[in-house]
């Protein structure tokens, strides 16, 4: 026997999508809903509710409008009923204007779907469904007053006048304000003086619709004279005879000035320890420094043991500078990556005398800075390339000369390493060459969220373009 409650369960089905419409069909059969209706877009659903009235609608946030004509009717058919359940079907992050407010969301679903998945939304929607078709509108109503004078935040409702309608008990307990003393009078009556002009402003434009929402710091002036700051949140609400409303929640925050102070005294505390961090740092990357140095002595000086060493205490020697900078700058949460790259070539030319002696180097260097995490990557990904160059560019050459671009705009930053050596091989590749020198350099521009190039035609240039959410 039929379940009595999916025979009176009529479902809208609002996808253009053939293969999802055939696939949610299938599975609702399965579960004894054969009482369903497809439309393909938001003119024929509201067409369709206009006919019929249906407990519950799946809908696609991104199917198309349809007729223009027709939309602004459809959207507000839809909207009418907002108790019916609503099943999203596909991706929420496309829910715009209206449709967020076509019903009560009670699930979400997507492809591949699911029969138990499905069954069980279902069921909420049906519990949901006929509870409220048991609530009288009458009920419904005083519910919803019940709700306003509950909640512990204040509420006010602004006619599009800018005049106090409703007000509840939280905003006068806050504010000291009777709601018959606020009634019928201009929202300003509870700002101060100098503020009234600016607020009206915004309330204008916030009925026009040029805002929907908006969070404000504001001063209140209490019904004592004191005045208090408050957040105050407001979303713009239209009614379906065209006329609009304002709705706003404001928080007083007053007494939490003194929490702020104490969390901002508390990140100071978190500042110092965080230099504390870095000084330690600094000093275990000098420390490993002068290990490496001093176990490179016990090799040849070109052997290859020796020069493994020192390009292992070049590469501890750049992440030591990092922190120099840091400190040089007074610890703050970025750093001047041009200085670290200045720091960077005269950290190669000291470990590497020899390779770098008879080298020119060249900045043109743009004002750029970075925080501590990325500005490690980018100085990983300098080091290794200049220390490419001074080693590999100019084998018994008595002079060669390196170049360091570094620019960035709103948008991107750009580093180039370049040099006018004995260039690459025709078939080198960077995804190909296995050395540690060139995974670091693969690693730190896929951490900076950028891809490496090189070009090897009368010399070296190593390029990287990373993305300026990086560089702060």
């Amino acid at each position: 026997m039929e379940d009595p409650i999916v025979s009176e369960f009529p479902i809208l089905i609002v996808e253009d999508d053939a293969v999802s419409q055939m696939s949610l069909g299938y599975l609702l059969r399965k579960l004894g809903h054969r009482d369903y209706e497809v439309v393909e877009n938001l003119a024929e659903a509201g067409a369709a509710v206009q006919m019929r009235a249906f407990s519950a609608v799946f809908l696609n946030p991104s199917v198309p409008a349809g007729d223009e004509t027709e939309v602004t009717d459809a959207a507000s058919l839809l909207v009418s009923d907002s108790s019916r359940p609503v099943i999203y079907l596909g991706d929420t992050n496309s829910v715009n204007g209206s449709k967020t407010h076509l019903g009560r969301h009670v699930g979400t679903l997507r492809q591949p779907y699911r029969m138990e998945v499905i069954e069980e939304t279902l069921e909420r929607a049906q519990s949901l469904h006929r509870d409220l078709r048991s609530l009288p509108a009458e009920d419904c109503n005083r519910m919803m007053e019940h709700v306003f004078d509950a909640i512990e935040v204040g509420v006010c409702v602004i006619s599009q006048e800018g005049r106090f309608l409703r007000v509840n008990r939280a905003y006068s307990k806050v504010f000291g304000y009777r709601e018959e003393d606020l009634l019928g009078k201009p929202f300003t009556t509870i700002l101060p003086r100098h503020l009234h002009v600016y607020a009206e402003e915004l309330h204008e434009r916030f009925i026009r619709g040029e805002q929907t929402k908006s969070t404000l710091d504001w001063q209140v002036v209490c019904a004592d004279g004191d005045i208090r700051e408050s957040v105050v949140k407001s979303v713009r609400f239209e009614a379906r005879d065209g006329q609009v409303f304002k709705i706003t929640a404001i928080t007083d925050v007053t007494d939490s000035r003194g929490r702020e102070k104490e969390l901002e005294r508390a990140v100071r505390e978190s500042e110092s320890a965080l230099r504390g961090v870095c000084m330690r740092s600094r000093a275990s990357m000098h420390a490993v420094s002068d290990l490496l140095d001093k176990e490179a002595a016990r090799f040849a000086g070109d052997s290859a043991a020796a020069t493994a060493m020192r390009e292992s205490m070049c590469r501890a020697r750049a992440l030591s500078l990092l922190h120099d900078v840091y400190f040089q700058e007074g610890g703050a949460a970025v750093v001047s990556v041009n200085n670290y790259i200045r720091l960077l070539w005269e950290s190669v030319c000291a470990i590497f005398k020899t390779e770098t002696r008879q080298l020119q180097v060249d900045f043109e260097l743009a004002d750029v800075e970075m925080d501590m995490e990325h500005a490690t990557h980018l100085g990983l990904f300098v080091n290794e390339a200049l220390t490419n160059a001074a080693r590999h560019a100019f084998p018994g050459s008595d002079f060669g000369r390196v170049s360091l671009r570094l620019a960035g705009d709103t948008k991107r930053v750009h580093i180039a390493v370049a040099d006018n050596g004995v260039g690459l091989p025709d078939e080198f590749s960077v995804e190909g060459a296995a050395t540690p020198g060139f995974s670091l350099l693969r690693e730190a521009a896929a951490t900076l969220g950028g891809e490496v190039y090189v070009e090897g035609v009368s010399g070296t240039r190593l390029s990287l373009t990373f993305p300026r959410a990086s560089a702060r």
